[in-house]
């Protein structure tokens, strides 16, 4: 058995990538079009767009770690536990954890720090629901279907997300050098 059998197959990394695509990008999107109205009294539209270019250069870097951490447990796992149902399980455990790292976000703003206490005990909590919701999406088949029929769909999206990433890149990348 070769290593890149450990590994899942492009379409299924594909799928799981685009679910955590979908909650980064409207996580950063929503945030965005939060903050423009007030942008547009004191920064100008080239501004404007080089901070929408930040933001989807990071967000490109930040779904693909985000993806990483799928992939390393189908690695690590046994094949049955977590590689045959890749897509299933990747895409539930990508849209739990960024849907409670979205809720800690948004109740605890960066400007202040969340209360230690409410970190420790709900984290384990969210932790040991999204271990049971994830292995439910890959044991009933009705969920693993719907799951995996959400995440093919989601590709469509990467037509948009990638593109607009990679020229944010560039974008960024042009302004840094000169």
């Amino acid at each position: 058995m070769s290593i890149k059998s450990r590994f899942p197959k492009l379409p299924q990394i594909l799928a799981v990538y685009a679910v955590g695509a979908i909650f980064i990008y409207t996580w950063t999107m929503l945030w965005f079009f939060w903050k423009l109205p007030s942008w547009l009294f004191y920064l100008n539209l080239g501004e404007i767009f080089t901070s929408l270019a930040y933001a989807l250069t990071v967000n490109l870097f930040e779904s693909v770690l985000a993806v990483l951490l799928p992939i390393l447990l189908a690695f690590v796992l046994p094949r049955k536990w977590f590689l045959e149902t890749f897509t299933a399980r990747g895409a539930t455990l990508l849209a739990s954890l960024l849907t409670y790292t979205a809720y800690v976000l948004y109740r605890f703003p960066v400007k202040e720090e969340p209360p230690l206490h409410l970190m420790t005990t709900r984290t384990p909590q969210v932790l040991i629901a999204t271990a049971l919701l994830v292995f439910l999406a890959g044991r009933l088949p009705f969920l693993r279907k719907l799951i995996e029929s959400l995440a093919d769909r989601a590709i469509v999206l990467l037509y948009l997300f990638i593109p607009a990433s990679l020229i944010s890149a560039l974008v960024v990348l042009i302004r840094n050098i000169l």
